[in-house]
């Protein structure tokens, strides 16, 4: 073997090994070893291929650094296991567009505002395309869901049925759901205040059950409960997987899709039978028996009760010509989407304010004077009297961004960006970090958003949800579910470090679909007051009584 297929030998396996994990990198080495025969056979057409990949019909395509024959850049991605980080680097070497080469892939990275508000907004068809790699497309029956299907009729279809769902109206038909999850948490906290707490675990709870509750009507009493730690389990495993794009999804190779996707398929067939056709499937049956029979009986379902998501599209499965599986696969895309998204963000706006107290003491302080005015704890009421808890919210989704590189999009024609070619097919990239650094300075400072030119809508100069045709249709009800329990929480308790008064949280992160913090966190909780006690109570009292109210209400 020549010394230049021994190098590319080294490289594919390191990029397994950087990309798979250890252990999957072994399975890729004869893939790697052909892979190297073929790239000898054409190192002489080096020179030829990159004048080629530079050109388009009419323009060149955007700049790009130096890359290897047959893998392009791949190497260069298996470099790091920030690939976030690498990103934001060559952006800033090569500008708001420029583009990678994966195997057989062109990979456009826009990085500036006016980019992304060109591609997303004003040509927003062009680039509605989704990029799925195998891993994701796997989990979605082949990309049958909402999130990983291509733009279409049918996708236009399931995203209508989606929002309305989540209408604004739909979405304070949860709050009961809300105070209630957010309760339980506050009450947890205040319960074991002055020890270590591993705040991910509950965080994970609290939006975990929010979202079955409403899509599937089940939740769960404690994040130690097996069912809701295989859900979670299941959501992080798939976003461990699907974080980064493997070697198998930039080249068209049948043995090296069976190399390196033989163990993730096992794990992710693993996911299919416990999660979609073991708790979402059996639910839905269970659900569309109880249906039938209630309509057997003349009873009038959405009369007797509140109905969660799932009820109502099978009540209105056949007007919206909707199948089981389909919605099977909108249950996991909400469930899946809105678990580890919010519990993460949540989980970065704790490191923040313990990081800088200052920001603490005034959410505190925001909250205490609704619980002063009111004698009870805040709500969702008090939405438009909780400026600078929003406007925290909103900057730690903009400086730390969950997912930081977003899900990848498809160009779905030709375009010309900037005088660059982009060629249909390319996979596009929105460095998220990159654009809101190009606009905004880089300080955690929620006070831009208190400006009289800003908005506090979490939407509002930052694309951190997306934008366009594939704006991420749960944004609303993730803003509620954050300002409730950020409220409640600190106008109850001061938060630090477990490790310490004043010792601040590494802020270091793992990267993957979604983005967490290296260090587990540990928080210790201070009560505020001896009154937190009895306010917690109230709103206890009062949620058992609307609780009561609505049994009654159905027995009527």
């Amino acid at each position: 073997m020549s010394g230049f297929a021994a190098t590319a030998v080294d490289t594919i396996r390191d990029a397994a090994a950087a990309v798979l994990g250890d252990r999957a990198a072994p399975h890729v080495l004869a893939a790697s070893a052909a892979a190297a025969a073929a790239t000898g056979a054409i190192v002489f057409a080096t020179t030829a291929r990159r004048t080629l990949a530079a050109t388009g019909p009419a323009n060149p395509l955007p700049p790009g650094p130096p890359a290897w024959p047959l893998v392009g850049h791949l190497p260069l991605l298996a470099s790091t296991n920030e690939p976030d980080k690498l990103i934001q680097r060559l952006a800033r070497e090569y500008g708001p567009v420029f583009h990678l080469r994966l195997g057989n892939v062109v990979v456009v990275i826009i990085s500036s505002q006016e980019l992304a508000q060109e591609t997303l907004i004003k040509r927003g068809k062009v680039y509605a395309g989704r990029w799925a790699g195998k891993v994701l497309t796997f989990n979605s029956e082949g990309g049958q869901d909402m999130a990983m299907r291509q733009y279409s009729p049918r996708w236009s279809h399931l995203r209508k049925v989606a929002h309305r769902i989540l209408t604004p109206l739909k979405l304070t038909q949860m709050d009961a759901i809300l105070d209630a999850e957010s309760l339980r948490l506050v009450q947890h906290v205040v319960a074991t205040a002055g020890e270590p707490v591993e705040i991910k675990r509950h965080l994970m709870l609290y939006t975990a059950n929010i979202m079955l509750a409403k899509c599937l009507g089940i939740s769960y009493d404690s994040p130690d409960d097996p069912a809701l730690q295989e859900l979670c389990q299941a959501v992080l495993d798939l976003f461990e997987l699907g974080g980064v794009g493997g070697v198998e999804d930039y080249f068209d190779s049948r043995v090296l899709d069976w190399a390196v996707m033989r163990n993730k398929r096992k794990m992710l067939a693993d996911i299919q039978a416990r999660i979609h056709d073991g708790l979402i499937l059996n639910r839905l049956v269970e659900l569309k028996t109880r249906l039938n029979e209630e309509v057997a009986r003349g009873v009038d379902s959405r009369a007797d009760r509140e109905l969660c998501y799932a009820e109502e599209l099978l009540l209105t499965m056949d007007q919206d010509e909707l199948s089981m599986n389909e919605i099977k696969l909108l249950m996991m895309d909400f469930l899946f989407a809105g678990i580890d998204t919010t519990a993460a963000t949540l989980l970065w706006l704790l490191v923040h304010v313990i990081n800088d107290p200052t920001h603490q003491a005034r959410l505190q302080a925001e909250a205490a004077a609704i619980v002063a005015a009111h004698d009870r704890l805040p709500s969702l009421d008090d939405f438009d009297s909780l400026p600078y808890t929003r406007a925290v919210i909103k900057e730690v989704t903009r400086v730390s961004p969950v997912g930081p590189l977003g899900l990848p999009r498809q160009t779905l024609e030709d375009d010309t960006l900037a005088g660059y070619h982009i060629p249909k097919g390319a996979q596009v990239i929105y460095n998220i970090v990159g654009i809101h650094d190009g606009v905004y300075d880089a300080e955690f400072r929620p006070d831009r958003w208190l400006d009289a030119k800003s908005s506090l809508g979490i939407m509002d100069g930052t694309i951190t949800f997306g934008a366009g045709r594939r704006l991420c249709p749960g944004v609303h009800l993730a803003a509620r579910e954050m300002l409730v329990l950020v409220a409640r929480l600190f106008a109850c308790v001061g938060v630090e470090s477990a490790k310490g008064d004043g010792v601040k949280i590494d802020m270091a992160a793992t990267f993957g679909l979604t983005v967490l913090p290296k260090e587990t966190v540990l928080i210790k909780a201070t009560v505020r007051g001896p009154s937190v006690r009895d306010l917690v109570e109230k709103v206890e009292m009062a949620s058992e009584r609307d609780a009561d109210d609505r049994v009654a209400q159905s027995a009527e």
